[in-house]
């Protein structure tokens, strides 16, 4: 788990260049940093250790010929299996890196080794080797592991795992992309690829592209199966459930520093606590606690879990307070504005204390049917009523556009989301309905579902696919998860310099989840009601871990896991930030919003209009990210970072062999 950065296309000055902007990001790193001199740039990165912690593993990898470096950031899962036999091959190692197996893969495959890499990554990789250099960049097919890529001066290209990273360069802009403001304004999050920067864009999730041949596409690796073959029975899929779980956990527990979880109420993560506290004697566990809100959230369920495993319980306590104090800290963390990410932020800054890493059991969620809106989606076009509802949504939705006012016509998007499953799948991942996001920017008003379709088919999937389960976990995936789950988490765990392991979210559990059939993650009309044994949600996970889980789990009810936000904004000091942020003063002197409208949401949150809060939340965290990371004058950090391995590889020889094949005998 790292910080990668780099400049390709312009020699001049790239050794600086590239090393201010890893000093930018030493909390990505704090256990090493390497640096590669290339013919036309440098790259390098920073180290954070969970494999082989000598010196042996700090990168870059450099090959036998002194031609081919790689950075990587990230974890391989099944490195071991891929090391014995490139030893067999006649490969030999001189660390027990994963990065180092990476290399070799590639060495033996090419572009193409992006196939057989199971795990979360981002890499750069240059081969001088040929005619005609490569420089590669790559991603996995999840995007677990960020990569911002930016046109610098003349043809040169930056890229780097921050946007504070590419900021500290000083050959990217420093203007936000107003298009990006508008989507966060519809999200509550930036959709991939694009960034809150107007030159800087996220590498695709699962593609491998060369610089050197102008950003072409080499190589792309996708979790979306289009045809995956079905179980042919309910057994086969608890088994076969159970023994990919099993061996995912174990693969991803596997490590050469101390690991912990994070414990939450729910399912997924008490299913990952569970299996790791079979292999991990007095685990840790870390759970969130609200003590200035009534209930305190889902710590009693999980200390439930906790004390039934005999784990080592460890409660984090966050109060309004504390979140004033830290949300200026948090959204300069975040790297990019998200209405989530808070309780990741908080929980990381408990545990790194502890353990260098921790496992999470984000994505359950996705591949299993527990999100709520997959069952509404379900029953809006399984049952007699809900094709009647969706009938007069799209009657409602129609006639939208001959409304004058903006609240009436606001009114009338949020009611005509149930038109279809695409919209029913948006409307709980809206902040603010269409007609008011567009009037904020001051732009033409748009369809927030068209950046939904074009996610789908760039995964390969149907944007009209009648199978809703299919359509929602498409979407769950590819869009919530990608570009708000797993991008927040990233950031909120490495800003404390923790590594975050999510078994869920692995190649393995992908294609299992896509040989489910529907009826298996949940019942075909939705249920009853949200207790996980009627509605049928995650019923097979449940069934696969059934005689391992501590309690019973199958009564209680779905819950999401969000901080008390509402609560605090309206008895604690976080509403002096709001009230910060949004001024008048402070809102024209950004220049983003209207500022009229700015306070015509602000008057509803004072009168107590409940739904104005997220609105008001969502303003007040798009300031304050402005404040944390383009207001702040970029600056050399880190205190004196320290490049333990300097490759040059702008002449051949110049480094004593890496990686190589034996010579055959």
């Amino acid at each position: 788990m790292c910080g990668l950065a780099g400049i390709w296309g312009d020699a001049e000055n790239a050794e600086d260049v590239v090393q201010t902007m890893l000093s930018h990001m030493r909390h990505r790193g704090p256990d090493g940093a390497g640096l590669a001199l290339l013919p036309d740039g440098a790259m390098g990165m920073v180290r954070l250790a969970l494999m082989d912690l000598s010196d042996a593993g700090q990168q870059p990898f450099v090959d036998g010929s002194g031609q081919v470096a790689l950075v990587f950031n990230g974890e391989l899962y099944n490195f071991r299996e891929h090391r014995a036999r490139l030893r067999d091959a006649g490969f030999v190692f001189e660390s027990t890196s994963d990065a180092e197996v990476a290399l070799a893969l590639y060495l033996e495959q090419g572009p193409e080794f992006v196939h057989d890499l199971r795990g979360m990554f981002a890499f750069a990789l240059y081969d001088g080797r040929g005619e005609s250099p490569r420089m590669l960049l790559g991603r996995d097919p999840f995007g677990m592991k960020p990569l911002l890529v930016a046109r610098g001066h003349g043809n040169s290209v930056v890229y780097a795992s921050e946007l504070k990273s590419l900021l500290a360069s000083g050959v990217v802009c420093r203007e936000a992309s107003i298009d990006a403001v508008h989507d966060f304004l519809l999200r509550g999050f930036v959709l991939q690829p694009g960034s809150m920067l107007r030159d800087v864009e996220m590498l695709a999730a699962g593609v491998c592209i060369d610089l050197a041949q102008g950003g072409r596409e080499v190589a792309r690796c996708r979790w979306y199966e289009e045809k995956p073959k079905a179980f042919s029975s309910y057994e086969e899929a608890v088994r076969s459930t159970r023994e990919v779980l099993v061996e995912t956990v174990e693969k991803h527990a596997f490590a050469d520093a101390e690991v912990g979880v994070f414990l939450s109420g729910g399912v997924d993560s008490a299913v990952i606590s569970t299996l790791m506290s079979r292999s991990i004697a007095q685990l840790r566990a870390y759970t969130l606690r609200f003590p200035d809100v009534p209930g305190g959230g889902e710590y009693d369920g999980a200390a439930e879990v906790a004390s039934a495993l005999g784990l080592v319980h460890c409660a984090v306590d966050v109060d309004g307070t504390s979140m004033a104090e830290s949300l200026p800290q948090i959204m300069a963390d975040l790297d990019q504005p998200s209405v989530d990410g808070f309780n990741t932020w908080f929980v990381s800054r408990r545990a790194t204390a502890d353990v260098k890493g921790v496992l999470s059991g984000l994505g359950g969620d996705e591949w299993f049917g527990g999100y709520p809106v997959m069952r509404r989606m379900a029953r809006y076009t399984a049952t007699r009523s809900g094709r009647a509802v969706s009938a007069a949504a799209s009657l409602l939705s129609g006639g939208q556009r001959f409304v004058p006012s903006l609240r009436a016509r606001a009114r009338i998007q949020s009611l005509s989301s149930r038109r279809s499953p695409l919209s029913t799948w948006q409307a709980p991942h809206s902040l603010f309905q269409p007609s008011e996001a567009a009037a904020l920017v001051r732009r033409p008003e748009t369809d927030p579902l068209d950046g939904l379709r074009q996610t789908l088919r760039l995964e390969g999937a149907d944007p009209n696919d009648e199978r809703v389960v299919r359509l929602a976990m498409g979407l769950d995936v590819s869009v919530f998860m990608r570009s708000q789950l797993l991008r927040d988490s990233d950031a909120a765990s490495m800003a404390h310099s923790l590594e975050l392991r999510i078994p869920f979210v692995d190649q393995e559990i992908a294609a299992l989840s896509q040989r489910l059939p529907d009826a298996m993650k949940m019942n075909p009309t939705g249920g009853a009601s949200d207790r996980y044994e009627d509605s049928g949600v995650k019923r097979v996970l449940l069934d696969a871990v059934r005689d391992l889980l501590p309690v019973d789990l199958r009564r209680r009810r779905k819950q999401g896991f969000v901080l008390p936000v509402h609560h605090w904004l309206r008895d604690s000091p976080l509403g002096e930030r709001v009230r910060d942020a949004l001024s008048v003063s402070a809102v024209r002197s950004r220049g983003w919003l209207a500022p009229r409208l700015v306070q015509r949401h602000l008057a509803s949150f004072r009168s107590g209009d409940v739904r104005s809060l997220d609105r008001v939340w969502g303003l007040t965290v798009l300031e304050w990210w402005a404040r944390g990371t383009l207001d702040v004058v970029s600056r050399r950090q880190g205190g004196g970072l320290t490049f333990k391995r300097v490759a040059d590889l702008r002449k051949v020889g110049l480094r004593a062999p890496r990686i190589d094949r034996a010579v055959a005998k």
